[in-house]
């Protein structure tokens, strides 16, 4: 059921960005949604392209360095560690957490 939700998900934020291309937010969502069913590489990419439309987007760095992580790239989610640091103290030192597996893996929309 869970899954089916989530699925249903990715295809309604598709159908928003291709009514809306330019927003940042919806590519998170999209990169949340991807996430949530185990696709980290298509979720990196949604990430990417919301930094690429919004490079302040904290949530979408935050997620970012996560899903990195989530497919064993500890450099690549260091790297937006370090991004986020100027943009949200607190979310990086929770990505900086998750890093080190001292945290919780928290996705943020």
């Amino acid at each position: 059921m869970y899954k089916k939700t989530v699925e249903k998900d990715v295809e309604t934020f598709k159908k928003f960005i291709k009514l809306k291309p330019d927003d940042a937010n919806a590519y998170g969502n999209l990169g949340v949604a991807y996430s949530k069913l185990g696709k980290y590489k298509e979720a990196i990419e949604s990430y990417k392209h919301a930094i690429k439309l919004k490079p302040e987007f904290a949530g979408a760095h935050y997620n970012l360095g996560a899903a990195y992580l989530m497919l064993n790239d500890r450099d690549s989610a260091l790297e937006e560690y370090k991004i986020l640091r100027d943009l949200d103290p607190k979310m990086a030192n929770e990505l900086l957490n998750f890093i080190y597996k001292k945290g919780q893996f928290i996705i943020y929309r």
